[in-house]
């Protein structure tokens, strides 16, 4: 640092601002890049979880719209007479029912970069299996013994109960 000892102290009072000035330029900089670093990490996370949080959600209304409808055809099944109605609606349960498996399909995509996730999809496809299952019965059953199907029903719910549940 020659250059520095052969100034006058003048010059190096007068230079010290300019110095500290550059210094605090290059720290700030620094902290400015780990704060925007950190900020499109926490964005990508961000983005990550809505993600599969939306995923889990619009498999949930699926499940949802099917129970309901399961509820309005032992509804049916069990005040009217009309067979065909009755075939009708157990057909849509039916179709809603096979809809789950690309809900399902949808979810797994979704959890699949989630090491947390990805653990759940076996649990979640044998939760699947069991409503999907317990629902199709029930639909079956409707049209030809309403009385069945209604008893049906309360484990049909148990297992909407432990998929939601496994969905958390």
């Amino acid at each position: 640092m020659p250059l520095i000892e052969n100034l006058s102290i003048r010059s190096k009072i007068a230079a010290a601002p300019a110095i500290l000035l550059l210094i605090l330029c290059l720290l700030g900089g620094a902290a400015f890049q780990l704060l925007t670093g950190n900020a499109r990490d926490v964005e990508a996370l961000e983005q990550e979880v809505i993600a599969r949080l939306e995923a889990t959600q619009k498999f949930d209304g699926a499940l949802q719209q099917v129970m309901s409808a399961l509820f309005k055809l032992t509804s049916v099944a069990a005040n009217e007479s009309d067979e065909t109605k009755i075939a009708r609606m157990a057909k849509e349960v039916a179709v809603k029912v096979k809809d789950l498996d690309g809900g399902l399909a949808a979810v797994e995509t979704a959890l699949a970069g989630s090491p947390v996730g990805a653990d759940a999809v076996p649990d979640i496809k044998a939760a699947l299996a069991k409503f999907a299952k317990s629902a199709t019965v029930v639909a079956e059953m409707a049209d030809t013994d309403a009385g069945m199907s209604l008893t049906m029903m309360s484990p049909t719910e148990r297992n909407y109960q432990a998929t939601t549940q496994v969905l958390g």
